[in-house]
């Protein structure tokens, strides 16, 4: 459950407010050429930048958040390694706008431009965490590398790094940041990917407008997956959160389960004691002191039961960590606030047991001896 709070509140290294996105479907027949897919997407990025409420508008395949990864290897120009032996990392397809209309940060170099296209010099952005991965220590900035991926005319090409751009998620669940390097649209031409427009109006509101527009560019080209990104980060954690539900519910039955085997432990104690409480009354004792006994009993079984579980839930927590990502901040909160639900449940549990034995009639009691 900390891990889930943690996935769901850090930071995804851009700027998720005000974001719609969504995808494009391009008749096979009418752009069967890389040419005529680039010329619809400039015209299509020109024509939602005119629009009203729309700030920025880029193309990004795939998405931060996503889920969706596409790995590819990838040779050093300063250090060659047979293909085998070679390293790989995430890559993305972005247009110019892509960081900017995410916010992104650049860190160093620059970002790209309209002039990187098929006739300008390959070039490639990577993210902070490439750079620590591959470069540790040096500036990636003028680096070139090989990636295995290709247009496929001029096959693989040393493509030189010109900018470092902060870490942004692309998968909601990866512990740290992915390493991933960004080819420019125009000289990766897989086709322009998912839309991302940034919004100065509720993205929802500009769905209509953005259908229009497609529509009067080409009424054969579908619209769909139409998503806010607070709606495509909610997505890549339906898995997690499913989990944490269930973990929940889990947690709920183990709570109702654990009251009433206390209630029927102290009660089940109270019956076996009842003559010695009704004695204990009849000399003297005041049903304070009956009702104080009956509760300390419930106190040192909670303050057993607490020390055992806190103890085995720590062991757990490293058992689990050592398998799969386990959030640590969080976690002694969220265990602390367990342990005081279990006492009170406990409490209360043992509450109706304790009157029960203070209530007890001594005459009655000893009538029965």
């Amino acid at each position: 459950m900390a891990s889930f709070i943690h996935f769901v509140h850090r930071d995804p290294g851009f700027d998720m407010t005000h974001v719609l996105t969504f995808s494009v479907g391009l008749p096979d027949a009418a752009y069967s050429k890389t040419e005529q897919q680039i010329a619809f997407a400039q015209r299509m990025l020109n024509g939602l930048r005119s629009l009203p409420g729309v700030k920025r508008a880029a193309t990004g395949m795939p998405l931060p958040l996503s889920g969706n990864q596409m790995s590819v290897s990838f040779d050093i120009e300063e250090r060659r390694q047979p293909p085998q032996n070679r390293s790989h990392s995430d890559i993305a397809i972005v247009s110019p706008d892509y960081f900017s209309t995410l916010k992104i940060s650049l860190l160093k170099g620059r970002m790209f431009n309209e002039h990187d296209d098929a006739c300008g010099v390959p070039v490639l952005i990577v993210n902070q965490a490439f750079t620590d991965r591959f470069f540790p220590g040096e500036n990636a900035i003028g680096k070139r590398i090989e990636p295995g991926a290709t247009n496929g005319k001029e096959g693989p090409r040393l493509r030189e790094i010109v900018g470092v751009v902060a870490n942004a998620r692309q998968n909601a669940l990866s512990a740290t940041p992915d390493p991933i390097y960004y080819f420019p649209y125009k000289q990766l031409p897989w086709g322009f990917g998912s839309v991302i427009l940034k919004t100065s109006e509720p993205p929802r509101s500009l769905e209509k407008a953005v259908r229009s527009t497609i529509a009067r560019l080409d009424r054969e080209a579908p619209v769909y997956e139409v998503r806010t990104m607070d709606e495509l980060a909610s997505v890549s954690l339906e898995r997690s959160r499913f989990h944490a539900v269930l973990l929940t519910s889990f947690a709920a039955i183990t709570l109702l389960l654990t009251a009433i085997g206390l209630y029927g432990t102290l009660a089940y104690s109270v019956e076996m004691r009842r003559r010695e409480f009704g004695i204990r009354i009849a000399l003297g004792a005041a049903p304070g002191q009956v009702l104080s006994a009956v509760m300390q009993k419930a106190a040192l079984l909670l303050a057993a039961g607490l020390a055992i579980g806190a103890g085995l839930s720590m062991v757990t927590q490293r058992l689990l960590a050592s398998l799969t990502f386990v959030a640590s901040q969080g976690t002694s909160g969220l265990l602390l606030t367990g342990c005081l639900i279990l006492a009170a449940t406990g409490f209360i549990a043992a509450v109706l047991p304790a009157f029960k034995a203070a209530s007890i009639d001594p005459t009655e009691t000893l009538r029965q001896e």
